[in-house]
């Protein structure tokens, strides 16, 4: 059984999309590990991807600017899904060598 108390964010904290910078959620994306910190963070990118894909909730008078808003948070997503996953390689080359 895991238990997991809460508490504040730490000042860097990279994940305000789950913690709304109040409340650390105990997702990784700030471990001091870098494999850890990569691979919590590639994971909150690919879901917050699918979130912005699956993205139905248009407001009246608002479509186009949502849906610019989105087809930007894509691309971003999809970016920085292509950095972490490099990212990982890298480290895993380096724990292989080292």
């Amino acid at each position: 059984m895991t238990v997991y108390i809460d508490f504040a964010v730490r000042k860097n904290c990279w994940n305000f999309y789950d913690s709304y910078g109040e409340i650390c959620v105990g997702c990784g994306c700030c471990s001091s590990d870098p494999r850890q910190r990569a691979l919590s963070r590639l994971a909150v990118c690919k879901r917050q991807l699918q979130e912005k894909i699956e993205f139905d909730d248009w407001m009246e008078g608002w479509e186009e600017t949502q849906r610019k808003n989105v087809k930007a948070d894509i691309a971003c997503f999809r970016k920085m899904i292509r950095y972490y996953e490099k990212r990982l390689k890298e480290l895993e080359g380096v724990k292989k060598d080292g």
